[in-house]
């Protein structure tokens, strides 16, 4: 297992080296000059000019991204034009934000979104399966933006239950930060549970239907045994490949849901960084999710061999 997880993460390296220089470039192809917005609306000629050749934004761009490749393979992300420091550290400074988000929009998505599939499959073509994928629907066709405000009027306005917005650290108050917490990853999480649910479903329907449950039943076991031992184990498997996905997405995704929550988090630091153009920023946040997404499913693959002893990487 050893040898294969190295395996895998050297044959990451080509993957990120690929995505470090398509970000490069289609931010280059960005319109804007980052010099103009830099030095301010008021800027004359001359003083954009004195920005862009501080910032080396004069020099033909194949140079600067030979100088964005060669900091990369020293462990340099660049430096934020705007926040004056190294893009590093603000990205170390923001990630926990966005990993707290993600990761607990994720529980949410996957303990609710297996929980109505496994139901919706188990009273097939009753009210309960109905009712189940009526809420997966309204998942997956609710936008994050639209939900998240109608979160915050009804929970944090209306009721006061929780805050509309700012963030915690678990270090401080876990209670506060799993309050301040809740409304974002529910936001967040709901599109995931949508498709967590709805494939969750298929899986089980067509497992139900196996031999195997139909021989467990014949031998007089209990209905919570058949579906909970024996097919939602073998079930987890394709199911969990969904989840992966879902948790890279979340990643991706936070963008938007950490603007409305006012969460200081990675997304919002690209955000600002989209705004303003600060190129180092964007390059830094593209490659940081992208290796996200190389983790993701090198941990899927190894939670595979642990549900099902007969997959090995050997």
């Amino acid at each position: 297992m050893s040898r294969y997880i190295l395996k895998r993460l050297l044959s990451a390296i080509p993957v990120l080296l690929l995505v470090s220089i398509a970000a490069f470039v289609l931010i280059q192809l960005v319109p804007g000059d980052a010099a103009a917005i830099i030095a301010g609306p008021d800027a004359s000629n001359d003083e954009v000019e004195f920005v862009r050749r501080q910032l080396g934004l004069d020099r033909p761009w194949p140079l600067r991204l030979q100088d964005w490749i060669f900091g990369l393979a020293q462990g340099d992300l660049g430096y934020s034009y705007i926040l004056n420091r190294p893009v590093t550290e603000a990205i170390l400074e923001r990630l926990p934000v966005t990993l707290s988000l993600a990761g607990l929009s994720i529980i949410f998505a996957t303990v609710l979104g297996v929980a109505l599939g496994v139901l919706a499959a188990v009273f097939h073509r009753s009210w309960i399966d109905a009712l189940a994928m009526t809420v997966a629907l309204f998942g997956v066709s609710v936008p994050n933006f639209w939900f998240g405000l109608i979160a915050i009027l009804i929970f944090a306005v209306g009721l006061g239950w929780f805050p509309p917005g700012g963030y915690v650290s678990p270090t401080e108050s876990f209670t506060g930060w799993l309050s301040a917490m809740a409304l974002p990853a529910l936001t967040l999480g709901t599109a995931s549970m949508g498709q967590i649910s709805r494939f969750s479903r298929s899986v089980m329907l067509e497992q139900l239907g196996q031999d195997y449950v139909r021989t467990a039943r014949a031998k007089g076991l209990g209905q919570g045994n058949v579906i909970g031992r024996h097919a939602l184990k073998n079930a987890m498997i394709p199911i969990l490949t969904v989840i992966g996905i879902s948790f890279s997405l979340t990643m991706a995704g936070a963008i938007i849901v950490e603007s409305v929550f006012s969460l200081n988090g990675l997304g919002r630091l690209m955000l600002h960084g989209i705004q303003r153009r600060d190129y180092p920023v964007l390059q830094g946040g593209m490659l940081v999710i992208a290796f996200s997404f190389v983790i993701i499913n090198l941990l899927v693959d190894i939670l595979y061999s642990w549900l099902d002893p007969r997959v090995r990487y050997d």
